[in-house]
């Protein structure tokens, strides 16, 4: 099988650079700001980087971004696409601007509804860029790919005002100038900019190919597009603690990608191959039912706060207990023994993690202090 070459966001892999090679004041300047966008990218990233999948990127050198791929490309792991190349950026934008006109009023509608995470996510991504484009905490970093002022699409003006007032709180906190007209230019620009470039991925990437597309959390949460995933159902569940058991090997922001790759060569090897059997398990298993309860299982034991070893002995206590009352079956107690020490389920046990989600956050803000 044809390994998957994937191709992050432009603004995940920014986060992944930013978080990894800056300096610790920026890094963690960058990562309040934007919490939930700085931990989305890097949890997306680290269990693509876990499952041993080809990172694609462009050719920019701009720091620190240049460090990401410079690192990638040391261990083997980074591909170039034609994607990204210089002749076709007038193609990809005037096809985008015409996909953004044309779907301006969707992105808009979940933009100002209370239920949708887009909101949130674009707010959280306009302080990251509030540091980057006024106060300038990266010197290479340049606004080139920004759409012309002029081609601004209007921001409804209960959402726009929300956002220049976070960015205004912001502003004071760093006792820089506020000017909430300019604001508020800026605001509409970026925001055309940012879903713009996602019409480019998702116009040119999004589609299938050779290379699979990992949008940031502002463009995966928008809800009108959907894209059926190239992972199998097993591979979906698994991942993110396949990713999480990789971070917690990390010793240092600074090694971040380095201790990744080296993970998945060695300890990760096994995990990767034991989630590829179990999505093949999945996969030949037809009937519906069983599929459904394979999916339960699995989650419960990623889930489990008790090692494989304990939840054996719990079990088989559960099955005495139950002889007491009823006849003993032998296949019962097959059963508890070959789900906690088989080959297909034993290795789940390595990298479950209850509360998953508060887990990761906990692990990034640890190495912010490394």
């Amino acid at each position: 099988m044809k390994p998957i070459r994937i191709a992050p966001d432009g603004a995940l892999l920014d986060r992944v650079a930013e978080f990894t090679y800056s300096k610790k004041a920026t890094a963690r300047k960058l990562f309040e700001a934007d919490p939930t966008g700085y931990t989305d990218a890097i949890a997306k990233f680290v269990q693509t980087l876990a499952s041993s999948e080809k990172i694609v990127t462009g050719e920019r050198n701009a720091a620190p971004f240049v460090n990401l791929k410079q690192t990638l490309k040391s261990a083997g792991r980074h591909e170039y696409s034609t994607f990204f190349a210089d002749d076709a950026v007038e193609l990809r934008r005037k096809a985008a601007t015409q996909w953004l006109n044309d779907n301006w009023a969707s992105i808009i509608n979940e933009l100002q509804d209370p239920d949708s995470a887009v909101g949130s996510a674009l707010l959280g991504h306009m302080r990251r860029e509030f540091y980057l484009y006024w106060v300038k905490v990266h010197e290479d970093w340049k606004p080139i790919w920004y759409s012309p002022e002029e081609e601004s699409l209007p921001v409804p003006t209960g959402v726009l005002k929300a956002f220049v007032r976070s960015i205004v709180e912001l502003a004071r906190s760093e006792n820089f100038p506020t000017n909430e007209p300019k604001f508020e230019k800026w605001i509409q620009q970026t925001v055309t900019s940012h879903f713009r470039i996602f019409g480019e991925y998702y116009l040119f990437l999004g589609g299938g190919g050779d290379d699979d597309y990992l949008p940031a959390l502002t463009r995966s949460s928008l809800e009108f597009l959907t894209q059926k995933a190239r992972r199998g159902k097993i591979q979906q569940l698994v991942v993110p603690f396949v990713g999480l058991a990789a971070l917690k090997k990390v010793k240092h922001r600074e090694g971040l990608i380095d201790s990744l790759i080296d993970w998945s060569r060695g300890e990760g090897n096994e995990i990767v191959e034991g989630m590829d059997r179990l999505q093949e398990v999945f996969r030949t298993t037809k009937d519906s039912e069983k599929r459904k309860k394979l999916l339960a299982e699995v989650e419960e034991v990623l889930t489990a706060k008790f090692s494989w070893q304990s939840r054996l002995v719990m079990n088989a206590l559960k099955l005495g207990a139950d002889t007491l009352t009823k006849k003993f079956e032998t296949a019962s107690v097959e059963n508890v023994v070959k789900s906690a020490t088989s080959k297909t389920y034993r290795w789940l046990y390595r990298i479950r993690a209850p509360e998953i989600e508060w887990q990761w956050r906990k692990r990034l803000e640890e190495l912010l202090e490394k």
